[in-house]
């Protein structure tokens, strides 16, 4: 199970998306791939606090594809990824590097699952007890 973040949807959202990404996310298989409802709500976010017009209109019916796309595998916060939630919070925080909510959010939910994250951020996933890709540093 490889759990897409925000920065991975919104590459996928660019005008121009980076071709090594699009490569890659070809070369999954569809059912492997999953994103969360932290992610959805930030992309959502981030087209609502567009002007409105055309790019809006055009970017919110990209995330409806984007999101179509991911039918029954976006994955909520729930009560097994809140049970890990304070562990990740307190090992960060005993390593002296606090971490955003939506982030350690984002970490329960991968770690609850047993997933891999897949984001541009690999490093700030230190001590979480997750195993993270990123696919901007594949070969």
């Amino acid at each position: 199970m490889l759990i897409l973040e925000t920065a991975v949807l919104a590459e996928v959202l660019k005008a121009v998306p980076d071709p090594k990404i699009g490569a890659w996310l070809g070369a999954q298989a569809r059912e492997d791939l999953y994103t969360t409802s932290i992610a959805q709500a930030e992309i959502l976010y981030s087209v609502e606090r567009q002007p409105p017009g055309k790019r809006r209109t055009d970017l919110l019916a990209a995330v409806g594809d984007v999101f179509a796309f991911f039918e029954k595998r976006v994955l909520p916060f729930d009560a097994d990824a809140a049970r890990v939630y304070p562990q990740i919070v307190l090992n960060r925080k005993m390593m002296g590097k606090e971490m955003a909510a939506e982030s350690a959010m984002l970490a329960a939910i991968t770690r609850s699952r047993g997933a891999t994250l897949v984001t541009r951020a690999a490093g700030e996933y230190a001590g979480c007890g997750i195993r993270v890709m990123d696919p901007w540093e594949l070969p």
